[in-house]
């Protein structure tokens, strides 16, 4: 793969390879193996058909996030960061986080 030489390496392109798709789904299963997700859906319970679109639609979803956050600058995940931090009830305001934060930085370098 990177021999071509691609401008970029996104799960998209790394989907292409029966090894990656085999770790990406991280059952075990491998996609080419001839079973159509309609074969699946025949053979399993309504309750695990739910939980099977579940984990499909949660695994694309955490591939598209990931995705979307390494197309963005350094500055844009440091903001993104202190409005996780802030979510979760850590550094209060968001002008106290990034104050904290700012100041464990710069300590860490003094260091």
């Amino acid at each position: 793969m990177l021999t071509s030489d691609p401008d970029r390496i996104e799960v998209k392109l790394l989907l292409k390879h029966p090894e990656f798709r085999k770790f990406y789904k991280g059952n075990g299963s491998d996609d080419s193996a001839g079973e159509t997700p309609s074969d699946v859906a025949t053979e399993a319970t309504p309750e695990e058909q739910i939980e099977s679109a579940y984990q499909a639609v949660l695994t694309a979803l955490r591939a598209d996030i990931l995705d979307r956050i390494g197309q963005n600058s350094p500055a844009f995940f440091e903001r993104l960061i202190v409005d996780l931090l802030v979510a979760m009830g850590y550094g209060g305001s968001h002008k106290n986080a990034a104050a904290q934060l700012g100041a464990r930085a710069t300590a860490g370098l003094m260091a």
